[in-house]
């Protein structure tokens, strides 16, 4: 394992197990010590706090590693040592790009639970009742399968993809493409005269994912 590696795997766990003891405590603060005036927002918050510790535990799974080069962006999960078959490795990379949309829209939810407690503006709190509260979970899941579909298919690996960020992973991380997973939104493909041609899915995906964040 390379020194940076071996760097950030020391500070993933030391994030995870900070993570997991912080929500696990919060959630038997929640379960134990809320005030029953809090109403729903005691469920919302039970939710955040488990949705972070599985997340906490992914990210440790994975070790996902996040670079740039040039003209794209790219997830990476170093499979070099791994026995396990890189077709698990991609199932759990697409999961990880779920948890990270979700997370977006899960904080989103909770400050715009917030808003409307600060302004009192109980007509809209009343859309968080019993089971109404559901429904609002669905936004945060809604946009995880988008992040999750547009990492697996506008962003899975390509020939014109691999050749292109062949020397950058080499240089930079010192990985074989071919002995990693990756990610990566590129926009350009090779046609049959070996120009370089928009490659328009990837605009898509990333459209799409811009779409999620700012609607």
């Amino acid at each position: 394992m390379l020194d940076w590696e071996n760097s950030q795997y020391a500070f993933q766990i030391a994030a995870a197990i900070l993570a997991a003891i912080s929500n696990s405590l919060l959630i038997y603060l929640i379960t134990h010590f809320s005030p029953k005036d809090i109403g729903d927002y005691k469920h919302l918050m039970l939710f955040i706090s488990m949705f972070e510790v599985v997340y906490a535990m992914l990210d440790l799974v994975v070790q996902p590693i996040f670079y740039s080069f040039g003209a794209t962006f790219t997830l990476i999960v170093n499979t070099t040592n791994s026995n396990i078959d890189k077709r698990f490795w991609e199932i759990m990379a697409v999961i990880y790009c779920g948890f990270f949309g979700s997370s977006m829209a899960i904080f989103s939810l909770h400050y715009i639970y917030r808003y409307w407690v600060i302004t009192g503006n109980s007509r809209n709190l009343s859309y968080f009742k019993g089971r109404r509260i559901f429904w609002w979970l669905i936004i945060p899941f809604s946009i995880g399968l988008i992040w999750a579909l547009v990492g697996y298919f506008p962003c899975y690996p390509r020939k014109s993809s691999s050749d292109y960020l062949r020397y950058g992973v080499q240089e930079k991380l010192g990985l074989e493409i071919e002995k990693i997973v990756y990610f990566a939104p590129y926009f350009y493909e090779k046609n049959d005269a070996g120009q370089d041609v928009i490659y328009w899915p990837s605009f898509v995906g990333i459209l799409l994912d811009s779409m999620s964040i700012v609607r």
